[in-house]
C-alpha cells in the first residue's frame, strides 16, 4: 500500500499503525522531519543536530481510517539550512497492529 510515485502509504483498513522512518544525513546541516496523516502533522517534529553522516530516526503510532494516507516530510520548519538526505540510506516502515 506504499506508492513509490508520491511516497505515501495508504491505509487499507481502520486500525492502529506504528510507523518508523529514518535516513543518513549527507552534510553538516540540521535535520527536521515529521509524520503527516492526510496532510496534517501528527506527533512531534523530530530534530537532529547538524553533523556529516548523522542518522535521523523517528517512530510514531497513529490510528487510521481506511484510505487515510501517511507521508514523511523533511524541512518541516521551513529552514533554509536543511541538510541533504543520503539517497542510499533511508527507510520507511509501517504495519497494521489492530
Amino acid at each position: 500500500h506504499y506508492n513509490t510515485s508520491n511516497y505515501r502509504f495508504t491505509a487499507p483498513a481502520i486500525g492502529t499503525y506504528p510507523f518508523s522512518y529514518g535516513w543518513m544525513a549527507h552534510g553538516a546541516e540540521a535535520q527536521r522531519s515529521a509524520l503527516y496523516v492526510n496532510a496534517s502533522r501528527v506527533g512531534d517534529v523530530k530534530y537532529s543536530l547538524g553533523s556529516s553522516y548523522v542518522t535521523h530516526n523517528h517512530s510514531v503510532s497513529v490510528t487510521l481510517a481506511a484510505s487515510d494516507y501517511v507521508e514523511v516530510k523533511s524541512n518541516v520548519n521551513g529552514g533554509s539550512n536543511e541538510g541533504y538526505i543520503h539517497s542510499n540510506y533511508r527507510y520507511f516502515t509501517g504495519h497494521l497492529i489492530g
